[in-house]
């Protein structure tokens, strides 16, 4: 038998009106009012063949030409974390609430919360809501000490990076908590933060979503060698993406990439 010869992101037409299905049938989705709030949606995410703790109205804005909001980009980033089997330690977008907690001992207390060490992990992922009107997309890989950072707008630079610093500096703070004999200052000064400024730049103003996500599912696997390859979805197009995305959502499972 010959391999298919298509590209994950490829769509035949049968595939097309399933995923036309899932978007327009609120069947395939949980009504709104068997759910409260976001972090309720996020805790009863359901597995199998059960109906996906995912608003019907948050699958609206993977249409074309509208903004993806904090639900979907939460739900996508957990198909991320399963797909790659324990390795990866999700930084939700609401972790900018987490992050900015303007008293250390705050900060510290959040962090005994957390069960297992952030440093056991290979990757963090991390999508960021710059300013509440714009993803861009952090990964950090503790071992190496690197925090990588991509924005579509190729305008929010400065922002991004401060962003990384907060991030750096929260993972010094983690370092400490579970190995007290180095300070946080000696923890910060082994990171560096990498922009990645060879990545295209979005030629609209509703994508920045698809790209912060992709391009979290590309940093997952590692530290790029060559950053190139990271934006091959490109070249279907993001309202392609956007039908991607709803199929995986709706089955939760991302397509096997090749």
């Amino acid at each position: 038998m010959s391999a298919d010869p298509r590209y994950w992101y490829d769509i035949s037409g049968e595939e097309a009106k399933s995923i036309d299905g899932y978007l327009n049938s609120t069947s395939s989705w949980v009504s709104p009012e068997d759910f409260d709030h976001k972090e309720h949606l996020i805790d009863n995410w359901k597995g199998g063949s059960s109906a996906i703790s995912l608003l019907f109205d948050n699958v609206q804005t993977l249409k074309p030409r509208e903004w993806l909001n904090d639900i979907i980009i939460s739900f996508y980033l957990k198909l991320i974390v399963d797909d790659r089997h324990g390795s990866i330690f999700s930084l939700g977008p609401h972790f900018n609430s987490h992050i900015y907690v303007q008293e250390r001992e705050q900060r510290i207390q959040k962090i005994k919360h957390l069960a297992r060490s952030p440093f056991s992990f290979d990757v963090w992922l991390w999508p960021v809501h710059v300013n509440k009107i714009h993803w861009a997309a952090v990964a950090a890989y503790p071992a190496e000490h690197i925090v990588l950072i991509y924005d579509s707008s190729g305008q929010t630079i400065a922002d991004s990076r401060r962003y990384g610093l907060e991030l750096i500096e929260w993972a010094s703070m983690a370092w400490t908590h579970f190995h007290p004999q180095i300070s946080v200052k000696e923890q910060m000064s082994l990171w560096e933060i990498g922009i990645i400024e060879t990545g295209p730049i979005q030629s609209d103003a509703v994508n920045c979503g698809i790209y912060c996500c992709q391009t979290l599912l590309e940093l997952s696997k590692g530290i790029p060698e060559n950053d190139q390859h990271i934006w091959k979805w490109l070249d279907a197009g993001c309202d392609n993406i956007r039908k991607v995305m709803i199929e995986e959502l709706a089955q939760q499972k991302l397509r096997a990439r090749r």
